[in-house]
């Protein structure tokens, strides 16, 4: 398996959408703990922390997936 070409840029986005991935997986643990600049009213919390939660698991998930893949 080589790291040159196309498979490089496959790489590097996956590499990409992990670290985004763990980023939004971190801002909504801190919107879940209220240490969070974005404002979010009490009652949507629980549902602001899951969506950037959910949505940094699927970065995270999509990024594996093209790291693991070879072209």
């Amino acid at each position: 398996m080589s790291d040159s070409g196309p498979n490089l840029g496959v790489r590097g986005v996956g590499c990409l959408l992990v670290l985004v991935g763990l980023l939004l997986i971190l801002t909504g643990r801190r919107i879940r703990n209220g240490t969070s600049r974005l404002r979010v009213p009490p009652r949507m919390v629980i549902y602001g922390s899951g969506v950037f939660t959910l949505g940094g698991v699927v970065g995270v998930l999509l990024g594996t997936i093209l790291l693991g893949m070879s072209i």
